[in-house]
């Protein structure tokens, strides 16, 4: 499972969003219709440690909330980081490090559309390299 899924089926388990808004690997159309859409896309990241037996990783993710209330991004912003706060593990990696880089807020000119970004960045090491 890719790291993006395991992190958009986490903070659906911490309530940030259902499912159904919640969407990895791809930033949601700006379709009106729908709103408090959250997308969790990998932005990249890098390898290192100390030895054969534990690598540690760090995985760069881009997460984007659209609304169409903007006071709503500010809410999300408070939820998200505290969501990211309590991630110690995900189902393949153990979690060493969470970051959330401070958000960035865009009014989509002409419609009544406004989009959060985040750059999280989490140290991990995989549950796999433990053993």
């Amino acid at each position: 499972m890719s790291i993006a899924k395991e992190l958009v089926d986490f903070l659906v388990g911490a309530g940030l969003a259902t499912a159904a808004k919640m969407h990895p690997s791809q930033i949601p159309a700006t379709n009106l219709e729908q709103t408090d859409m959250w997308s969790v896309v990998a932005q990249g990241g890098s390898i290192s440690g100390g030895n054969i037996l534990q690598w540690k990783r760090t995985q760069r993710l881009l997460v984007t909330h659209r609304h169409n209330d903007g006071e709503a991004l500010y809410n999300a912003d408070d939820a998200l980081r505290a969501a990211i706060g309590d991630c110690l593990a995900l189902p393949s990696y153990k979690v060493i490090r969470a970051t959330v880089n401070p958000m960035t807020e865009q009014e989509m000119t002409g419609q009544k559309l406004h989009v959060a970004t985040w750059l999280v960045e989490l140290q991990i090491i995989s549950k796999e390299s433990e053993s």
